[in-house]
């Protein structure tokens, strides 16, 4: 149960991300924003608002996501 969840999650997190590129990608090739201005956009749920993330090791995830490894990797798993 726990690893179909990881992988749901995962795969809404991919497709929320590269629907997230598409965006800024079809805003950055027509002059910014909304009505063309280059005001941000809101998140999809306000509770995302304040979220920050940082990938630390991209070398180890690069080589996860390679091999299509589904794991999580805490300081005292490594």
């Amino acid at each position: 149960f726990f690893l179909d969840y990881i992988q749901s999650a995962t795969e809404k997190i991919k497709s929320t991300s590269s629907n997230m590129l598409d965006i800024n990608k079809s805003d950055n090739e027509h002059g910014g924003g909304q009505n063309g201005n280059n005001e941000m956009k809101k998140p999809l749920h306000p509770k995302l608002a304040n979220i920050k993330m940082a990938i630390e090791s991209k070398s180890l995830w690069d080589e996860f996501d390679k091999l299509g490894t589904e794991m999580i990797v805490t300081r005292s798993g490594r």
